[in-house]
């Protein structure tokens, strides 16, 4: 039995409705403190509200249940769940099927998702841009909890491993823990993101934000694609720096390590697999 958390009633069946809007104004504007996002360019969606709350491994099921009207019928459109899945494959994860979304395509096509209980006044509150000017959090201070000893102790032990063959790749990260006067407004933070690395997939779910240029899987229809990246030199460089990027032995086996794990797994799933050429990509 799939348990669901619904906005009416446990037991009461969903249904969606899209319809196709103006492309009005910026998608970050409708987001809420509950939502999620997903931008690259300025396009993509915003959600807010909770229709349902369901286990990642049930979704499925659930989705196809909802009754469906949808007026656009691009991909994306229609009955959506979304959700961070964690790291650890043993931890439960919890997809929410949104009350709203408000998304647009590529090609300028908006859309407007509202998501209830069958036994609801059909008119739903839809959502509403945001009046007034986002706020940033004021001054801020920002300290390193990472010291540089146990910077260099982490780097050796790692060195030490991959000299030994314990280990082929390992990425290190330091942790910055930052104070802000106010509290950080998610959309605040997105839309810098977005005005400084408008190339970027952009997220936002539960305070966690983010602007990667790395996209670990998407699939439209039959069709998968991945974009992983491996292999840094510091910018700004010299024209010659950045072309012996796609040459240099240490480089290409960083990013070789990345993808040649992602091709044995898309390899074992996929009928046909075609693995790009490297390419520099400025950040």
């Amino acid at each position: 039995m799939t348990e669901t958390n619904t906005i009416a009633s446990a037991v009461q069946p969903l249904v969606a409705r899209t319809v196709a809007c103006a492309p009005d104004g910026e998608l970050l504007d409708r987001l809420t403190p509950d939502g999620f996002a997903w931008l690259r360019n300025g396009t993509g969606f915003v959600t807010g509200g909770v229709a349902a709350r369901v286990a990642a491994a049930a979704v499925d099921p659930v989705l196809r249940a909802i009754t469906a009207h949808n007026d656009v019928g691009l991909p994306g459109t229609g009955a959506i769940a979304v959700g961070s899945l964690p790291f650890l494959g043993t931890a439960t994860a919890t997809m929410t099927i949104p009350a709203w979304v408000h998304g647009r395509w590529p090609d300028g096509t908006a859309w407007r998702t509202e998501i209830h209980a069958v036994r609801e006044d059909a008119t739903s509150p839809s959502p509403a841009a945001f009046s007034g000017s986002r706020k940033g959090p004021g001054a801020t201070q920002s300290r390193c909890l990472t010291s540089r000893d146990h910077w260099e102790r982490a780097v050796r032990g790692v060195l030490a491993a991959v000299e030994a063959g314990e280990v082929t790749k390992v990425v290190l990260a330091r942790a910055v823990q930052v104070e802000a006067e106010a509290a950080i407004d998610p959309a605040w933070l997105l839309a810098r993101l977005q005005d400084r690395e408008p190339d970027r997939y952009l997220f936002s779910h539960a305070g966690s934000v983010g602007a990667s240029p790395e996209l670990l899987v998407s699939r439209t229809g039959l069709e998968v694609l991945a974009r992983p990246l491996a292999g840094t030199v510091p910018w700004p460089a010299e024209p010659r720096v950045i072309d012996e990027l796609t040459r240099s032995v240490k480089q290409l086996h960083e990013h070789a390590v990345v993808v040649d794990a992602m091709a044995a797994t898309f390899g074992s799933l996929c009928t046909d697999l075609h693995v790009g050429r490297p390419a520099a990509l400025r950040l």
